[in-house]
């Protein structure tokens, strides 16, 4: 079933040590980036900024049952691919939908 949350990105600020230009060369070797996500009060990670969220519920996704014995990885991955590109077709058309509503007509939903 395709769901999305609205406004949540607006429930946690982020940082990361961009400020530091040694510190930054330093992750930039290792490769990792630390990101901080704050909520309310400037308490990491737990408690959200009360925020007002909109949460729109999609249809549900009709899924053939494969046997596993009479498939191999090759059909899998096939069946696996069409549902997943069958599943991002239908969170864009519910984004679309419900954009307006909920404020983001000036936005545009990437899926990678």
């Amino acid at each position: 079933v395709p769901v999305f949350i609205f406004h949540l990105d607006e429930s946690y600020d982020w940082w990361f040590p961009r400020e530091n230009k040694y510190l930054v060369g330093l992750l930039r070797k290792i490769g990792f980036v630390p990101l901080l996500f704050t909520g309310r009060f400037g308490i990491p990670f737990f408690i959200p900024k009360p925020k007002q969220l909109h949460l729109v519920c999609g249809k549900a996704i009709d899924v053939a049952l494969m046997p596993s014995t009479a498939t191999s990885q090759e059909e899998l991955q096939v069946s696996v691919n069409k549902y997943h590109a069958l599943f991002c077709q239908e969170m864009l058309k519910l984004y679309d939908r419900h954009k307006m509503e909920a404020g983001y007509d000036n936005r545009k939903l990437l899926v990678v």
